[in-house]
């Protein structure tokens, strides 16, 4: 029973939600005959969702011809676990008299009938905000009406237990889109927020909200009324990263890892050979992809363990513990994670982001970032004609490219050592474009690496003073060590849990960043701890099942341990 079913007309046709699960046969244009004469082959006892009747009242059908209609759909969907979706509101108000009726018809008829025509409303009609024009939705409106189907799909769902908490999260398409200028960057990440909330609702946390710019948060009632305990959060992000597709992500599921090649698809084997990390996982339970897509570990799993610590401290109030703030972000994947991030209102003193990598990560160092950005302006002439008067703009961009020093690229570099690494090339004759991360440990090298940049555009300047080039450099974010290093408990603690639980902590510099180090610079010092994933960012990305069950027990031990 994995399958979802999406039935209706144009609104459900162009409804752009991405899930592993969800089969779309929303036509536009469709009646309830339409569906009827071209009734698609369901299987039977799946979740099922049906919203359709506007075009039978917009062509004056007859009003009880698509009543009997209805009671035609009901009886072929009576195997189905069926949920109705009232028929949205227009702008036209005589259309909504008659969509009412309908409306009060249907909700009669259909025992899981939800009415969401009212939250689209405006003076008695659609709102301006959800829709582009009388009937059919925009982004919001879409993000309206995802919502409820996101609460409705974890209702029905309910997975149990963190393997099938995660399983269901990575099946949510939230890939992030660095090229946007909305916050959150995409629509998708908006809905999966609804699916979070209707589940940190259910398992019992409180003032659970979704903020105007897409921060989950939601609150674990303390148990202890110690005075020491200071409030802590435990923060994940929900996007995943445009490295690599993220749509429609069938996760694998390897009991007992035999040490040996796991057979992704047809064209793409995880091996040990390449991997030797996969060794260490010989008898535990692997999740991998199935090679199509990216498994979304990064950070699903790290929501997945924080969730299910918080049900486990709901289920146990036994366990004595101060007040535990719970945040998901948008966009971390792409450097903004933290952009709109209301420290204050979350009001916790320390965090945690649960955002690492294979177990035992511990992290409160990372990298000073900054991006980079040069273009060129050039000369196109014919080639036939070309010396002394084509500036070539793209071999400027590669001229650039070639001072800086080799042995500083991601593929040379470890440890604490930074590096340059182009992440876009554009160009032509007239014009280019080339665009770079940077990034160091030490704020001195960072520095120095910023300014070689600009050294080096100096003196192609001066060998081309024809050309135009322009150099802009923005900082992302820099290394948490020194927020975090007066409040080094913070990383003390879950050290000392995990060797209390036979976990070998692995205290090292993060090669990247985290939300946790922009935050820690907005008052909230913030360490990173492991999510047990491997390979982040692509079609080889696993992770161990068990070793997410461990991050969930140092969840609980910090919860219950931390003190001021």
């Amino acid at each position: 029973m994995e399958k979802i079913y999406l039935l209706g007309d144009s609104i459900t046709e162009w409804n752009i939600i991405k899930h592993t699960d969800i089969l779309n046969f929303g036509k536009a244009g469709w009646t309830t005959k339409d569906l009827l004469d071209n009734f698609p082959q369901l299987e039977e006892g799946n979740l099922t969702f049906l919203m359709i009747g506007v075009n039978d009242l917009n062509n004056n059908l007859n009003f009880n011809e698509i009543i009997k209609n209805f009671k035609i759909i009901k009886d072929k969907l009576a195997n189905m676990n069926l949920k109705v979706f009232s028929i949205l509101p227009s702008r036209d108000k005589a259309l909504n008299e008659k969509i009412n009726k309908l409306n009060y018809e249907l909700e009669k008829m259909f025992s899981h009938f939800i009415n969401i025509n009212s939250f689209f409303l405006e003076n008695e009609c659609l709102s301006n905000k959800f829709s582009i024009d009388n009937l059919h939705l925009n982004g919001e409106g879409y993000v309206l009406l995802n919502g409820f189907l996101a609460k409705e799909i974890y209702k029905y769902r309910k997975p149990q237990g963190i393997k099938d908490r995660f399983l269901e999260y990575t099946k949510w398409y939230t890939t992030s889109n660095s090229k946007s200028n909305t916050f959150p960057s995409t629509l998708e990440q908006r809905w999966f927020a609804r699916y979070l909330e209707e589940e940190m609702k259910t398992i019992g946390l409180k003032n659970v909200e979704i903020d105007e710019n897409g921060y989950l948060i939601g609150t674990l009632e303390k148990t202890s009324e110690a005075k020491n305990i200071p409030t802590i959060a435990f923060i994940s992000h929900m996007d995943t990263a445009p490295d690599y597709n993220g749509a429609y992500c069938k996760a694998k599921v390897i009991e007992n890892y035999d040490g040996k090649d796991i057979k992704l698809n047809d064209e793409t084997i995880l091996s040990p050979k390449d991997f030797p990390s996969l060794l260490k996982y010989e008898g535990q339970t692997l999740i991998t992809t199935d090679g199509s897509s990216l498994l979304g570990a990064d950070d699903k799993a790290g929501i997945a363990e924080i969730i299910t610590a918080m049900e486990y401290l709901i289920n146990n109030p036994h366990i004595e513990h101060g007040t535990v703030k719970v945040a998901f972000t948008p966009d971390e994947e792409i450097g903004r994670g933290a952009d709109y991030f209301n420290v204050e209102k979350l009001g916790a003193s320390y965090a945690y982001t649960l955002d690492g990598g294979e177990i035992g990560e511990l992290e409160y160092e990372n990298f000073n970032a900054s991006s980079l950005t040069l273009k060129v302006t050039g000369r196109s002439v014919h080639p036939g004609s070309a010396k002394n008067a084509m500036i070539h703009a793209s071999q400027l961009v590669f001229e650039f490219n070639s001072m800086l020093p080799v042995n500083e690229r991601p593929e040379y570099t470890e440890g604490y050592e930074g590096f340059f690494m182009v992440t876009d090339v554009k160009g032509s004759i007239e014009d280019a474009e080339i665009s770079y991360i940077i990034r160091d440990h030490s704020l001195e090298k960072f520095n120095e690496k910023k300014e070689l940049a600009k050294n080096i555009v100096a003196f192609l300047e001066k060998k081309y003073p024809n050309a135009k080039f322009k150099l802009t450099m923005e900082d992302s974010y820099f290394n948490m060590k020194e927020k975090v290093e007066p409040h080094m408990f913070l990383v003390d603690l879950p050290k000392k849990i995990m060797e209390n639980l036979g976990i070998k902590p692995l205290v090292k510099p993060i090669r990247g960043g985290t939300d946790g180090s922009r935050l820690s610079y907005m008052g909230l010092p913030c360490p990173n701890i492991f999510t047990g994933g491997h390979n982040f960012h692509g079609k080889y990305e696993y992770i161990s099942l068990d070793s997410m069950k461990k991050a969930v027990e140092v969840i609980v031990e910090i919860a219950n341990k931390i003190t001021e």
